[in-house]
């Protein structure tokens, strides 16, 4: 797990001068040019913090335009373009720069791509590959996290890589019907099928968790939201989850860690976090609202602006839930299954974008206040 401890001791000057670019080159280092690779750990999600898109928010720059140019970003920061921008301190005399994007999670110390711009730039170098990277994902087997190298020619010679600069790409959310198509979403237990008329259908052994997981990776100031149904059975809750980890499964199909937002067919819904297997944390559980549809269809909403989680049931606004162990991971979708002959579950939509507000209109006074915490019993 990258733990970067990077301090900015430059000076900024505000404006950019943005670099000419050649072509990409094919996946390869130049004859003696290449970065000092090494066996990197795949980071976690916490370990990264959101590139600025004002780069003067970074702080004081001071650029030593002797030495070879060094990332200033993004450097342990992930990006929401899947062609980012490089900014790098500049080098004297310098007429190109050479960056190099190295993949070090699906194929450790792959070259992605090789990228040239040429020199002129005195302050805060840029250059932006209009080559696409991959998104984080679940599992990380499709990539989505890279280091970033950056070196200088100066009269005609290249004159090596430095430090390396750790990043992740993450997705911008997505919205799906489920009319047609569950891409990019995953199945973990259970058998689910699109039913034919624009839902996706769930069923499952009794005494199980039935979970589906979309695969791609979030970390905070989101809306997430789904509109599901459950048929028949009631005292088993059917939720949401986000900000989780599904690995290792536990006995009965449940994620190892995160948050959990579910309602019952008896009018309840509750709100619970998983640390691990089956050690639960019971946050909210059964509070009566007359909001929830029993047997129809019900919509979950959640917005995240940690470590605030505000939740609704059908745009009725429930109130603000404070919980401070997670920021990121995957969101998911499911049922616990008591009866497997009582119902199946069915989800119509789900959605998820970042938002710096909440999808609904709230008060200062609801802004600030969490709920009344509300605890009886267990979850399953």
């Amino acid at each position: 797990m990258f733990k970067a401890k990077w301090m900015y001791s430059l000076v900024l000057i505000v404006s950019l001068l943005v670099l000419s670019v050649s072509p990409a080159s094919a996946a390869s280092f130049p004859p003696g040019h290449t970065p000092p690779l090494g066996d990197e750990e795949p980071p976690q999600i916490d370990d990264f913090t959101p590139m600025p898109t004002d780069i003067s928010s970074l702080g004081q720059i001071s650029v030593d335009a002797v030495a070879n140019p060094s990332p200033i970003a993004p450097y342990q920061q992930f990006v929401y373009s899947r062609t980012p921008k490089f900014f790098f301190s500049p080098k004297t005399n310098a007429t190109q720069y050479h960056i190099s994007v190295v993949d070090i999670v699906a194929e450790p110390d792959k070259v992605v791509y090789n990228y040239y711009g040429t020199g002129g730039c005195t302050n805060i170098c840029k250059l932006q590959p209009g080559i696409a990277l991959k998104t984080y994902r679940y599992q990380a087997i499709a990539g989505g996290v890279y280091l970033w190298y950056v070196e200088a020619m100066v009269g005609g010679v290249w004159q090596g890589f430095t430090t390396s600069a750790p990043f992740a790409v993450l997705s911008t959310g997505f919205s799906s019907t489920f009319d047609t198509s569950t891409d990019k979403w995953q199945y973990l237990s259970g058998t689910w099928a699109l039913n034919g008329t624009g839902a996706w259908k769930a069923v499952g052994p009794s005494t199980t968790t039935i979970t589906a997981l979309q695969k791609e990776i979030f970390t905070n100031d989101y809306v997430y939201e789904v509109r599901m149904k459950r048929k028949t059975e009631v005292g088993s809750l059917n939720r949401i989850i986000f900000m989780g980890t599904p690995d290792p499964l536990a006995a009965n199909k449940t994620w190892d860690t995160g948050y959990y937002f579910g309602y019952d067919n008896n009018g309840t819904w509750s709100f619970w976090r998983r640390d691990g297997g089956l050690n639960t944390t019971l946050l909210y559980d059964s509070v009566p609202s007359p909001y929830v549809v029993p047997y129809g269809w019900n919509t979950l909403t959640v917005w995240t602006d940690y470590p605030n989680f505000y939740l609704w049931i059908n745009g009725a606004y429930l109130g603000m839930v404070q919980d401070a162990t997670y920021r990121g991971g995957l969101v998911g979708v499911g049922m616990y299954e008591i009866d497997a002959a009582a119902s199946s579950f069915l989800v119509d939509s789900a959605r998820l974008y970042y938002s710096a507000t909440g999808p609904y209109e709230l008060t200062g006074a609801q802004l600030g206040a969490p709920l009344n915490r509300v605890v009886t019993g267990e979850i399953e």
